[in-house]
């Protein structure tokens, strides 16, 4: 019984040697394998990475962006194809009853096209309307972010309440925290930055975007780069201003004067050449050359509020 306690005693005093001498040698070269591990991992995210690119085509990408970024719910990509195929097919079997094959795939080509167009209408609305919430939504996460000392998830949990009257960026936030919160890859965290940014369009939410993934990510402190998209998101809105301002005189004019001036050309013409309003409309509308000048100050009269409603409600951003 002596021999067994030496034996068990010999056998745990050769295991603690050989766990110290491990434990050295781990200590000694731990910079070496911590280099070589993060180089393992840096490789596994670039090949992930590379394969979800080579797997997504630009269009594909372009789809899933418009589906996550317009739709409260969004479905996938391959059942958007697949309500889209079926519109395509039933309605080019219809057509193809009463007009010709290529006809037919050009109704049916329109109609197919229909919710994608309409999908990229309510994100173009969206990305207006979201834009003008730039500078609360940074000013508030920036107060929150310091009050919270630099933890992004619990400044986005305040923020997010706070932002009842800033609809887009409050919905798309809410998304982007719950990606955030359920998911530690940052491939993910990337394309939820990307969702978000998309949704809004700008220079200042890709900037946000890309702050909060590296404050989520890596635990960066973002509050100098918070500070400088709030400052940059101010000097937008006072340009803006401006903008509006100096365009104010030529909507006037557009809107009130050009109508004017056409109903006063009208009555001199009546006036002066003796005319009466039937010879009038006839030499308008009646005759070629009258018809050709109507149409085109119409058509430049719409151009010109076109012009005026791009210029004077552009999206804010810097």
């Amino acid at each position: 019984m002596f021999e067994n306690g030496r034996m068990a005693a010999l056998v745990a005093i050769n295991g603690l040697i050989y766990t110290m001498g491990m434990a050295g040698l781990g200590f000694l070269f731990w910079d070496s394998w911590s280099m070589w591990y993060r180089q393992i991992r840096l490789r596994r995210r670039y090949r992930l990475a590379k394969k979800n690119k080579k797997e997504q085509s630009a269009f594909h990408r372009h789809i899933y962006m418009v589906l996550q970024s317009s739709m409260k719910h969004p479905c996938s990509t391959e059942a958007f194809y697949l309500w889209i195929g079926m519109l395509f097919v039933t309605v080019f079997v219809v057509s193809l009853r009463i007009f010709g094959v290529l006809t037919a795939v050009c109704i049916a080509f329109m109609a197919s096209s229909t919710p994608y167009c309409m999908l990229r209408l309510r994100l173009e609305l969206q990305r207006k309307k979201g834009s003008m919430e730039g500078e609360k939504v940074a000013s508030e996460l920036l107060r929150q972010y310091r009050i919270c000392s630099d933890n992004i998830y619990e400044a986005l949990e305040r923020v997010i309440p706070q932002l009842e009257d800033c609809r887009v960026c409050q919905r798309q936030l809410f998304r982007l925290l719950m990606i955030l919160r359920n998911t530690g890859n940052p491939v993910e965290m990337k394309a939820a930055a990307e969702v978000f940014s998309y949704s809004i369009g700008t220079n200042w939410s890709y900037m946000l975007a890309n702050s909060i993934r590296m404050a989520a990510e890596k635990g960066v402190s973002i509050a100098l780069g918070l500070e400088d998209i709030l400052v940059q998101m101010r000097q937008a809105q006072a340009a803006m201003e401006e903008r509006k301002r100096m365009n104010s005189e030529s909507a006037r004019i557009t809107v009130f004067l050009v109508p004017l001036l056409y109903a006063a050309t009208v009555a001199l013409s009546l006036y002066y050449l003796e005319m009466s309003p039937g010879q009038f409309l006839e030499n308008q509308i009646g005759t070629p050359e009258g018809l050709l000048m109507l149409l085109g100050s119409i058509f430049l009269f719409i151009v010109n509020l076109s012009v005026l409603e791009v210029v004077n409600h552009q999206k804010l951003d810097f």
